[in-house]
């Protein structure tokens, strides 16, 4: 009998589940304004954006601060090519595998509104139009898999 009640209130809860809704409680994204804020800044991103430039990028994570950044990050040919510490040492390895181009950092937001992430924002520069503030919360019930980045002082090459 219990399980009979169980698999019902499952249905029930299935039934009444909305894909298009975040999964989580205390979730408020807003998917469609991301969305379209995301779809307006990558075609200005594709329209006046540089093929060739530096940035300024790091990481918000309960990590080593060798990952967190902040680095200055060369991208050529719309892949990372270089990143350095502000005192001009190399980024590790292990840092250089988490440094995102700008369009790898669309990539992780769009990913992040098809994953129906609990919490989406991103700010994105009026003019070129790359992301200048990401943070994601995939789920508010779990601690440290969230993902906050700062992107900033991005220059052509």
């Amino acid at each position: 009998m219990i399980q009979r009640s169980l698999v019902a209130l499952l249905l029930i809860c299935a039934a009444g589940c909305s894909p298009t809704e975040p999964t989580g409680v205390g979730c408020l994204t807003d998917y469609r304004a991301i969305t379209n804020s995301l779809g307006g800044s990558r075609a200005r991103w594709a329209r006046v954006g540089p093929l060739a430039y530096t940035f300024r990028f790091e990481r918000g994570c309960f990590c080593p601060e060798d990952i967190r950044g902040p680095f200055l990050v060369r991208v050529e040919d719309g892949r990372v090519r270089s990143a350095t510490t502000l005192s001009g040492a190399p980024a590790t390895a292990q840092a250089m595998a988490l440094i995102l181009s700008v369009p790898q950092v669309f990539d992780l937001i769009d990913e992040a509104i098809d994953r129906r992430a609990c919490s989406v924002r991103a700010d994105y520069d009026p003019v070129l139009g790359y992301p200048t503030a990401v943070d994601i919360d995939y789920d508010v019930r779990l601690a440290d898999e969230e993902v906050y980045l700062r992107l900033s002082d991005l220059r052509p090459l």
